[in-house]
């Protein structure tokens, strides 16, 4: 295939563009005014930040040579902002907050349970559960608290990584019922193999993200359900992903997971003494 010559981003490249994307995301919504046209802007490019979080834990789940090991980081990563979202709470109960990793955890537990195969270890599931009936109750009550608990993005997140989690497996089937033709061996089956989970990802980001857009038409309360349709904008990126990992040095693997809590550490501290 031509478009497989094109596959130009790693993992390493990704991951450089969602940190920078959630970043531009957390200073719109806490340093710029609402109603300026810049702010709507950096809310849009925002929504790539998810987008990719949501695919590298799918992508995680699948190559990860320790799923427990894998779920723990993400655990501690969780209670690190939650620790930071009571804080905050405590000081102003009115401020809405979302923990990203409620999101991305309870989609990883429920997608570990379906890729182990292991049945009978229920308790894979109480994270999806849990937070699924907490988006439930902050919907119909509104709460601060609830929402703190409830994940980023939602049912919207947990829908977008069970979706991206769906493309592999059936990419997976495509390929084994139709395979490459003879001729395309080595380097070039791989990419064409990777070309094809790069296209049913992409059809999986359209088909949640017209649901939500849908959804928008018949009721606007649905949290930040507006913005979710521009989550398209990260088809490209998804196009062009080769499957690789790039630069992945321990160093690197450190900064990767610490960015999260340590901006969001930082911006906040800003923004308290500017407040101030």
């Amino acid at each position: 295939m031509q478009a497989n010559r094109h596959l130009i981003l790693n993992s390493f490249t990704l991951k450089i563009i969602a940190m920078s994307a959630v970043l531009i995301d957390h200073v719109a919504l806490l340093f710029i005014n609402p109603t300026l046209t810049i702010y709507i802007l950096m809310r849009i490019i925002g929504r790539i930040a998810f987008v990719l979080y949501a695919f590298f834990i799918s992508e995680g789940v699948i190559h990860t040579k320790n799923t427990n090991k894998y779920l723990l980081r993400i655990l501690y990563l969780y209670l690190i902002i939650q620790a930071l979202i009571i804080g905050v709470l405590i000081y102003d109960p009115v401020i809405e907050l979302r923990n990203i990793f409620a999101t991305l955890g309870a989609g990883a537990s429920l997608l570990i349970y379906f890729e182990k195969k292991e049945w009978k270890k229920v308790y894979y599931l109480l994270p999806f559960i849990i937070v699924s009936t907490i988006n439930l109750l902050a919907y119909f009550t509104k709460d601060s608290w609830f929402i703190a608990f409830a994940g980023d993005n939602g049912f919207f997140g947990l829908a977008l990584i069970i979706a991206f989690y769906v493309a592999r497996k059936f990419s997976i089937y495509l390929l084994k019922k139709y395979p490459p033709s003879d001729n395309t061996a080595g380097e070039d089956a791989e990419k064409s193999a990777q070309h094809v989970y790069n296209v049913a990802s992409c059809v999986s980001l359209l088909f949640v993200a017209s649901i939500w857009y849908i959804l928008s038409v018949y009721n606007s309360e649905i949290p930040h359900v507006a913005l979710q349709s521009f989550s398209l904008i990260s088809i490209p990126l998804l196009l062009l992903y080769n499957g690789k990992l790039g630069h992945n040095s321990r160093s690197w693997r450190i900064i990767y997971y610490s960015f999260y809590p340590v901006h969001v550490v930082m911006l906040a501290l800003l923004f308290f003494i500017i407040k101030l």
